[in-house]
């Protein structure tokens, strides 16, 4: 799958990880997440949303 992502997709996809993390901490280990995390995963959300939309446009 990987040989048939481009490089900007793979690379944006990366920046879902921690916010990933976050949330299975949250769910896993029960560890609330700082009010600064949730806006930070809400920016990444959105530059996610963003860059997808972009790629669905070209195509």
């Amino acid at each position: 799958m990987l040989q048939r992502l481009s490089t900007t997709v793979a690379s944006v996809a990366s920046l879902g990880v921690p916010v990933l993390s976050v949330l299975l901490a949250w769910l896993v280990l029960h560890e609330r997440p700082s009010p600064l995390e949730l806006v930070g995963i809400a920016f990444v959300l959105l530059g996610l949303l963003a860059v997808s939309g972009v790629q669905l446009r070209r195509r």
